[in-house]
């Protein structure tokens, strides 16, 4: 749809990271070095190409509101956890988003934003 060699359906497949098709090389480095194309999505745009994310973190000092999707097993793969697991230490993808429209993708790996 946005990114041609993005593998959407995979991506919306391993909705909670936990299958472990989300965590590759080709579906990290397409998402994040195409994100160009996805700026400016409104945030309804961008869950029809993602899915739901896993949660929503609020940044009341920017402004901005992020969309985060866990890329990687974590805590949120073990039996009896119920959502929402927010701010577990494993590799997430956050969409920022400023007046409804994506800013910029960020992946997080225990707090360090990797670009």
């Amino acid at each position: 749809m946005f990114i041609p060699k993005f593998k959407d359906d995979v991506w919306r497949k391993d909705s909670n990271g936990c299958l472990g098709l989300r965590n590759t090389k080709e579906i990290i480095d397409v998402l994040y070095c195409n994100q160009q194309k996805l700026i400016g999505l409104s945030e309804k745009e961008i869950i029809a190409y993602l899915g739901n994310p896993n949660y929503r973190e609020v940044d009341d000092w920017n402004h901005t509101y992020n969309l985060c999707y866990y890329i990687e097993r974590g805590d949120q793969c073990a039996p009896n956890i119920k959502p929402p697991y927010a701010r577990m230490d494993v590799k997430t993808l956050e969409v920022i988003l400023k007046e409804n429209k994506v800013l910029r993708l960020d992946i997080i790996q225990g707090g360090v934003t990797c670009k």
